[in-house]
């Protein structure tokens, strides 16, 4: 499990687990208080709830002590599970962190799953993992091309010409991918595959020589509105104390596909539930369009569209980008999700492109662009005539040393209309960006590379705000844009 906040004290709930080696319940029966601030890599444990610096705290009556320590045990990826005692029954239903206020009650794994554990934040699954927002779980991501490993697949259940999204290793272009015998059409990198779902695809999803955990349902009853279940992430009812946690709204998302000659387009939008067309929140959505490179499949840039939806604003990631689809999403999405007519505000929109996609975005004009966010921009034209880009933006790149020396990040920078602004991360790279994209180095963190997860709260943390910003939305984290602070993880640069 992993806490909502950082730098936050927590309420939490803690059980006694039965059994050989552990404190017998009936020495706990109520729920103990303890109190977490989130662990950004320190998990020392001190006992006290007065400090803020990213310890795990936990405080217990004095009588626990008496009979033995207290253990904090990472079950998993993240804190999952609070082990009370010192023996050997850890992970056995021993506590969850209680998001739902029945403190009262024993938790136990029988309701972790309907509001006690979800993840929030990408570095809270550990550093070959990432929060998936829609779904409240953390999902595991191959560190390298090699060896094959089927790590991740969802969502379970769509409706036909849906999209599946499926992380893994060692994948390639003949690697298979068939539902109950059915074989599914598909894009496919070395770690990412999209499926797309054929007309009767229910039953065992197998990936090469694997198959999937769970069964895959696919039915037109999908194709629909769908009601929240206990099963669904609900929004977060605490505040964000950084522009990296979750804001006030779920993350819903509903899939398009125009056939064989049509555009196929995920949209993300702030839901009263996490998950696949979900009743979407009250209010308008100001609308972000993303523009991918090449040599990638398109459907990436989730940890940041899923976040964006969070925070109140309708995101586009479409096959393949053009003012049409654009147009669309910024006037009239309900052509691609029925629930979501009247949610637009039909305003100028915001473009998020990455690598070649600058290229691509400039091809695409700026009519109704009110800014660009430009991730590790790359592109091969020259413009004779002046600025390629005579617009504001953000510009968010990476380097060895915080410097803009790599991509066209300095070129781009420099053509932006003022106000603008430039975040380069240390130690990123340019495949990073994206949710799982092998180009650099491992993404666990070895070596002199931060890992592609914090990579991901890094961009996260200027895109938002500015996002906020450009759209003049609440902005608890102005600040971001003028003293973002982060030393040692970005430079930045404005004017």
């Amino acid at each position: 499990m992993n806490s909502r906040i950082s730098g936050w004290l927590l309420p939490v709930i803690l059980c006694g687990c039965g059994g050989s080696g552990g404190m017998p319940d009936s020495g706990l029966p109520f729920d103990l208080p303890a109190y977490f601030d989130v662990a950004r890599s320190d998990l020392q444990e001190d006992r006290f709830p007065d400090d803020t610096t990213g310890d795990t705290d936990v405080m217990l009556p004095d009588d626990a002590f008496a009979i033995g320590q207290a253990d904090i045990l990472l079950e998993g990826h993240g804190l999952d599970e609070i082990d009370y005692d010192a023996g050997t029954d850890h992970g056995s239903n021993d506590a969850f962190i209680d998001v739902t206020g029945d403190q009262g009650t024993h938790d136990s794994d029988e309701d972790a799953g309907a509001g006690d554990s979800w993840c929030t934040t990408a570095t809270s699954c550990g550093p070959a993992a990432t929060c998936n927002l829609s779904s409240g779980l953390c999902e595991d991501r191959s560190p390298g091309w090699t060896p094959f490993a089927l790590l991740s697949a969802y969502p379970a259940a769509g409706a036909p010409g849906d999209m599946i999204v499926i992380d893994g290793g060692g994948f390639n272009s003949f690697t298979s991918v068939s539902v109950d015998s059915e074989s599914l059409t598909k894009n496919s990198d070395e770690t990412r595959i999209v499926a797309f779902r054929g007309q009767e695809s229910s039953g065992s999803l197998k990936v090469g020589g694997a198959t999937w955990n769970a069964p895959f349902a696919t039915s037109t009853s999908f194709a629909g509105q769908q009601e929240c279940t206990p099963g669904d992430p609900p929004p977060t009812a605490i505040p964000a104390a950084n522009p990296w946690e979750p804001g006030p709204h779920a993350a819903g998302f509903a899939d398009f596909n125009g056939g064989a000659f049509g555009v196929k387009v995920r949209v993300y939008y702030p839901a009263t539930c996490g998950g696949l067309r979900k009743p979407p929140a009250d209010g308008k959505f100001p609308f972000v369009y993303f523009v991918h490179g090449d040599g990638y499949i398109p459907l990436n840039f989730e940890y940041l569209a899923r976040h964006l939806a969070t925070w109140g604003f309708m995101s586009a990631i479409p096959d393949n980008p053009g003012y049409s689809s654009f147009n669309t999403g910024r006037t009239s999405p309900k052509t691609w999700f029925g629930a979501l007519a009247g949610h637009e505000t039909g305003s100028d929109a915001i473009i998020v492109c990455h690598s070649k996609g600058a290229e691509y975005t400039y091809n695409l004009g700026l009519a109704n662009v009110a800014a660009v966010v430009f991730l590790g921009p790359v592109y091969t034209m020259e413009d004779p005539y002046g600025s390629l880009f005579p617009i504001q933006g953000l510009v968010v790149g990476w380097s060895t040393d915080g410097s803009m020396n790599t991509d066209k990040c300095y070129d781009v920078y420099q053509q932006l209309q003022a106000p603008k602004y430039a975040a380069m991360i240390i130690g990123g790279t340019h495949g990073h960006f994206l949710d799982d994209k092998m180009w650099d180095p491992p993404s666990d963190g070895s070596g002199d590379y931060i890992t592609r997860n914090r990579q991901h709260e890094l961009t996260q943390a200027f895109v938002l705000p500015y996002i906020q910003h450009i759209f003049k939305t609440a902005e608890p984290f102005a600040e971001i844009l003028s003293s973002p602070g982060l030393e040692g993880e970005i430079t930045f640069t404005s004017k």
